[in-house]
């Protein structure tokens, strides 16, 4: 949750290649944790051991981040140096800006599509002809195709000037790849899977770059932030389970995904309110 606030007060005048960068960063890691977790685990010997095993790259990460701050940021105190931003409280944060409420309206749906496929896309590949390795490879594309789609599509919306029609554009590919992996799941698997995790990831990296771009400064992205992230995970965090829950009751793939393109399709509401010019204290 700091990064975009970081990508503001850092680099206002490259936020979507910054965005890109740091969002490929972050699924790349979720890539890798879920890759290696198993390989490690019978490397090790334990469960236990293989999940701390990824305290270790945390840990770098906090050191070269202090390094980092402590190199930006010297002991003496420079006068001319802005006061350090207030801490973000929850009453202090946007809940009364319809952009701010479009924005992570946005996220939200695009993560429930996420979080979703990505708890569900293999054992549904897997029920209906694959091989578990297939399945996995399958997912691995998933994942892969995200990564580059995050790290290139920010940096064209910010310079395209028809940006909300990319946009709805890589939302209306969502809806038909997730409609392909319900009805014709065995139709041109590899180029749906990977066309579905190119424009998921795209679509939620150029979000996040609003997180930084709208933001009057630092701290209103840290605001916005806040609001934009607590909503958004709280939420998507109960897709994986509603899925779950329906395919319980209905034993149905087909009706799975199905709904996942319609919140898909919930998304495209929210598009037009992602314009340009939107400043938000």
């Amino acid at each position: 949750g700091l990064v975009p606030s970081v990508v503001r007060e850092q680099l206002p005048t490259k936020v979507g290649m910054a965005t890109g960068l740091w969002t490929a960063a972050m699924m790349t890691g979720a890539a890798l944790g879920g890759a290696l977790t198993v390989p490690l685990a019978e490397a090790f010997g334990s469960w236990q051991a293989a999940l701390a095993f990824w305290s270790v790259p945390a840990a770098l990460a906090l050191v070269v981040w202090i390094l980092v701050e402590e190199k930006g940021h010297p002991a003496v105190a420079d006068p001319g140096r802005p006061a350090a931003r207030p801490a973000v409280h929850i009453k202090d944060l946007p809940w009364r800006s319809r952009p701010a409420w479009a924005l992570t309206a946005y996220l939200t749906l695009n993560s429930i599509v996420f979080y979703t496929a990505l708890a569900w896309m293999a054992p549904s590949y897997v029920d209906r002809g694959l091989t578990q390795a297939d399945a996995g490879v399958v997912l691995g594309i998933f994942t892969a195709s995200q990564v580059v789609g995050a790290l290139v599509m920010p940096l064209v919306a910010e310079r395209s000037r028809a940006r909300r029609t990319i946009y709805a554009i890589t939302v209306g590919i969502v809806i038909v790849a997730l409609l392909a992996i319900a009805f014709v799941p065995g139709t041109l698997t590899v180029l749906v899977v990977a066309t579905f995790g190119l424009t998921l990831g795209a679509g939620f990296a150029m979000g996040l770059a609003l997180l930084s771009e709208w933001a009057v400064d630092p701290s209103a992205s840290a605001r916005l932030t806040a609001m934009a992230f607590s909503v958004t995970y709280m939420t998507a965090a109960l897709g994986p389970i509603i899925a779950g829950g329906l395919l319980d009751l209905f034993d149905s793939w087909q009706l799975t995904f199905s709904l996942l393109a319609v919140v898909a399709l919930l998304q495209l509401a929210t598009v037009p309110a992602l314009r340009r010019g939107v400043r938000i204290g």
